[in-house]
């Protein structure tokens, strides 16, 4: 079974919740930019980048934010090839569709070394519940499509 996002949280205390996962998350990079006067090296730089991008996912791509798809993105960003992962939907799909949403990803990600691959979550209603591009930006290259069905997570590639 394929774990919701903790960024996604309902009830009286959700706004707590999602602070302490903040600062679990950014907590020591924020501390090492505040507190610690040494240079910031280009690695630091890096991992920060990376940090920043994660907590934007967990903004912009609320109902598909699981730990998988996170972990994925985070390994393609070290690699630099650039991640958007965007919500239309507000709430989070099916189990079966999260399930394939994180498998597609990783399959694709695992292969690319550069360009944009961007993940939707459409509204519902849309008979797609997860649209996945990746665009190598090579002229010669046809981008690469996944949609994912509603409900069923069935995935079609073209």
């Amino acid at each position: 079974m394929m774990s919701v996002s903790p960024w996604i949280s309902k009830g009286p205390y959700a706004s707590i919740r999602r602070m302490h996962d903040v600062r679990r998350v950014v907590g020591p990079a924020l501390e090492r930019i505040a507190y610690d006067s040494s240079p910031v090296d280009d690695e630091e730089i890096r991992r920060f980048r990376v940090l920043e991008a994660h907590l934007r996912d967990s903004i912009r791509g609320r109902s598909i934010s699981t730990p998988e798809l996170h972990e994925a993105a985070r390994r393609a960003r070290e690699r630099g090839v650039s991640v958007d992962i965007l919500d239309e939907r507000g709430t989070p799909p099916s189990d079966a569709v999260l399930s394939a949403t994180a498998r597609q990803l990783s399959e694709i990600l695992a292969h690319v070394r550069s360009g944009v691959v961007t993940v939707r979550a459409l509204p519902p209603g849309d008979p797609a519940a997860v649209f996945i591009v990746h665009d190598s930006q090579n002229p010669d290259d046809d981008p690469l499509a996944v949609e994912i069905e509603d409900v069923t997570g069935a995935v079609s590639t073209f």
